[in-house]
């Protein structure tokens, strides 16, 4: 039970180290979502024919 008050009270404080972490992660996972719409848009048509 203390880990999971421990993990909401990084959450709910806005720890400066977690906020970071997160961010990265949120960036990361985007820029792999754009390149991959990027990517697959044209080719998933061309190798549909």
């Amino acid at each position: 039970m203390e880990t999971l008050n421990a993990a909401w009270g990084l959450m709910t404080g806005f720890d400066p180290a977690l906020t970071g972490i997160v961010g990265l992660s949120m960036r990361v996972s985007l820029s792999a979502v754009f390149f991959g719409l990027l990517i697959g848009s044209p080719l998933g048509p061309a190798l549909a024919i």
